[in-house]
C-alpha cells in the first residue's frame, strides 16, 4: 500500500457549445443528469485504488469555472492530495489552463499530472507554459501507476510521458496499448452517480481502426481496436444492476460496438439469458450489419442504435475518410425498418466542401431514410468543430489559417469557417433542421418544409407507440392542457387498438 492520495478531476466545459448552437446567440446543448460521464477517469480511479492508492474524483465538467475552481480547491484543502491528475479535453482546455495556473501558484510541492486527448496531442505546448507539469500520453493506467510508485520520480525512465527537463521538452517512447482489457477493474461508476441518474455508461472495447478527418481518436488508439471478453462485460452489467437501484438504461460508448457481428450477437445472447429489466443504447458503424444481428439486438432490449452518417452528400462523405457510402446508410436503415429499435444518424453541417447544394442533398437523402423508418431529429445537429490532432486541423495549419497558439487563448472551440462564414453555416443549419427535425414542425417554417412528411411522422407515432412525440408537433400550452391530453389519449389509444387488431402496416 503506497498511502499516496490522488485527486482526479475534469474541469468545466465551455459554457457555449458552438457545435450544437442553433444560431450565434444560442448556448448549444448542455449536460443533463444522465449525460455520459468520463469513463477514462473512472478506469484510472479504480485501477489506482486497486493498487493501493487513496483516490477521489471531482467531476466538474458541468459547473461554471468559478464554481469549479471553488469546489476543486475546497476538495484539495480537505483531502490534501499528494498528486492531482487533470483530464484535459479540447472543450475544457480553457478551464484546465486556468486551474493549472492556480495550482502552480498556490502549491510548490504538489505533483500535477495531465492526461486526455488534448494533453496527448498538445503536450509540447502545455509543457512550455507549465514546465512543472507531467503529461501522460494516451492510455493512462499503467503509466500513472509507474509514475506514482517511482519514489525517486525519475520521469526519464517511464514510457508514455512527456515532461520538461532543464528547459527542454522531452518525450519518452510511447507505452504499448493495453491488450488485455479484462485485467482492468471496472471503472468507478459511483464517482459519477447521483440520485437523479438513471443511465450508466460502459465501454466493451477500446479504439477504432478508422481515421475520420474530423476525429482525433487515432492519436491514442493508433487505429487499433481491442475487445473485452463478453463474460467480463456481463459481470460489469450485473455489478451496475446490483449497485444502482434506479438504473434504467446502459449506454455502450464503444466507437465500433457492432463492428464484430458475431461478438455483438454473443453479447445479445448473454443479455437475453440474463433478462435484466433495463434498456440498452449503443453507437455503431453503418456496416457490417445483418438481419440476424438486428433481431438479436431487439431481443436484448436495445432501444436506440446511433450511427455516424455525417452527411447525405456522397462527395463530402468521401472526403471525411469514413470509408462508407450513403448506400450503406440506406441499407442499414432498411434492416431496421420493421424493428422497434429507434435509429439515429448523426449529421455534421459545414464539412469541407459544404454548399447550399450539398445541404439540399442531405435534406433529400434524410427524408428518403425517414420514409423507410422515421428518424426523430431535434435541433441539436452539429456544426463542424475544429480539434487539434485531426486531419482537418492539420490542413488548416499547413494552409496558414490556424496555428497552435490558438489553443492557449480564452476562446471557444472554433467552428470550421474556412469555406463558409458563421452566418452561412447557421443558415445551412437552420435550413436543415427546419426540413428534417420534428421539434421544428410546430414553427411556421418547419411546418411548411415538413408537411409532406406528416404521414410518416404519424406512422412513426402509431407504429412505435410513441405518444410523447406529439409534444414535438403541438405547442406546449396546448399539449399540456388537461382536456387535450384526455381527448388526444383516447384517439391515440383507439388508433393503436385498430392498428394492432388489423395488423395494418402503415
Amino acid at each position: 500500500m503506497s498511502g499516496k492520495k490522488v485527486l482526479l478531476t475534469s474541469t468545466s466545459f465551455e459554457k457555449t457549445v458552438l457545435v450544437t448552437a442553433v444560431d450565434e446567440n444560442s448556448s448549444g446543448v448542455q449536460m443533463t443528469e444522465n449525460s455520459h460521464y468520463p469513463l477514462g477517469l473512472g478506469y484510472l480511479h479504480s485501477f489506482l485504488e486497486k493498487n493501493g492508492f487513496n483516490v477521489e474524483t471531482a467531476w466538474l465538467n458541468m459547473l461554471s469555472l468559478n464554481i469549479c475552481r471553488e469546489k476543486l480547491f475546497d476538495k484539495i484543502e480537505s483531502f490534501r492530495p499528494d498528486v492531482i491528475g487533470l483530464q484535459i479535453l479540447t472543450p475544457n482546455r480553457v478551464s484546465s489552463i486556468n486551474i493549472l495556473n492556480d495550482l502552480f501558484n498556490r502549491y510548490n510541492n504538489l505533483l500535477v499530472v495531465a492526461g486526455g486527448i488534448h494533453a496527448t496531442v498538445m503536450y509540447e505546448q502545455l509543457l512550455r507554459v507549465f514546465p512543472r507539469l507531467i503529461i501522460v500520453l494516451g492510455e493512462g493506467e499503467y503509466t500513472y501507476l509507474e509514475l506514482l510508485t517511482d519514489n525517486k520520480l525519475n520521469p526519464a525512465n517511464i514510457p508514455g510521458i512527456a515532461f520538461t527537463l532543464n528547459g527542454k521538452v522531452l518525450i519518452n517512447p510511447r507505452r504499448e496499448l493495453i491488450s488485455d482489457l479484462d485485467s482492468l477493474p471496472f471503472p468507478k461508476h459511483s464517482a459519477f452517480w447521483h440520485e437523479k441518474r438513471e443511465v450508466a455508461s460502459i465501454i466493451t472495447s477500446r479504439g477504432c481502426p478508422f481515421a475520420c478527418s474530423f476525429c482525433s481518436l487515432d492519436n491514442i488508439s493508433q487505429r487499433r481496436i481491442r475487445f473485452r471478453s463478453i463474460s467480463n462485460v456481463i459481470e460489469e452489467i450485473k455489478f451496475l444492476i446490483s449497485s444502482f437501484k434506479n438504473l434504467k438504461a446502459i449506454c455502450i460508448h464503444d466507437d465500433c460496438f457492432l463492428l464484430n457481428t458475431e461478438r455483438a450477437i454473443d453479447f445479445c445472447r448473454e443479455i437475453i439469458n440474463l433478462k435484466p429489466n433495463i434498456d440498452f443504447y449503443c453507437s455503431a458503424r453503418l456496416k457490417p450489419l445483418t438481419p440476424e444481428l438486428v433481431i438479436f439486438l431487439e431481443k436484448a432490449n436495445f432501444r436506440l442504435v446511433m450511427f455516424g452518417l455525417e452527411t447525405g452528400d456522397e462527395n463530402i462523405l468521401r472526403k471525411t475518410n469514413k470509408k462508407i457510402t450513403i448506400q450503406d446508410a440506406e441499407n442499414a436503415i432498411s434492416l431496421f425498418r420493421n424493428s422497434k429499435i429507434d435509429i439515429y444518424m448523426f449529421l455534421i453541417v459545414g464539412l469541407p466542401g459544404e454548399t447550399n447544394n450539398s445541404i439540399n442533398n442531405t435534406i433529400k437523402f434524410i427524408r428518403k431514410l425517414q420514409r423507410i423508418k422515421y428518424i426523430r431529429y431535434t435541433s441539436d445537429i452539429a456544426l463542424l468543430g475544429v480539434y487539434p490532432g485531426t486531419s482537418i486541423y492539420t490542413d488548416l495549419v499547413k494552409a496558414g489559417k490556424m496555428d497552435d497558439e490558438f489553443w492557449l487563448k480564452n476562446e471557444l472551440t472554433p467552428l470550421y469557417t474556412q469555406e463558409n462564414d458563421l452566418q452561412t453555416l447557421f443558415y445551412f443549419k437552420q435550413k436543415l433542421i427546419n426540413s428534417i427535425c420534428i421539434d421544428r414542425f410546430k414553427t411556421l417554417r418547419g411546418f411548411s418544409r415538413q408537411i409532406t412528411m406528416l404521414f410518416y411522422i404519424i406512422r412513426y407515432i402509431l407504429k412505435e407507440e410513441k405518444f410523447y412525440v406529439l409534444r414535438d408537433l403541438i405547442p406546449e400550452k396546448i399539449f399540456n392542457h388537461e382536456q387535450f391530453q384526455l381527448v388526444a389519449r383516447k384517439i391515440y389509444n383507439k388508433l393503436i387498438f385498430l392498428l394492432n387488431r388489423r395488423r395494418y402496416d402503415y
